[in-house]
């Protein structure tokens, strides 16, 4: 991503209240505010923790390089 785009959607993500910012100088920093985001990202390592002990983050790895591997028709 561009750092325009970047900039475009932390400041979307500032409106909708997900994300607060200050600045200091030329700098903004960014910091999350919506507790749903903590839910969220724990529920997905959750998932990707039971997909690597179950093998199947395993499987999806080597299905993908088959893909890169194959030449169009």
């Amino acid at each position: 991503m561009s750092v325009q785009a970047v900039s475009n959607q932390l400041k979307r993500l500032s409106e909708a209240s997900v994300v607060d910012c200050h600045r200091d100088g030329l700098q903004i920093f960014y910091r999350v505010i919506d507790p749903c985001v903590q839910v969220l990202l724990e529920r997905g390592w959750c998932h990707i923790e039971e997909f690597k002990s179950s093998g199947v983050l395993h499987k999806l790895t080597e299905t993908e390089d088959l893909a890169d591997k194959l030449e169009p028709v």
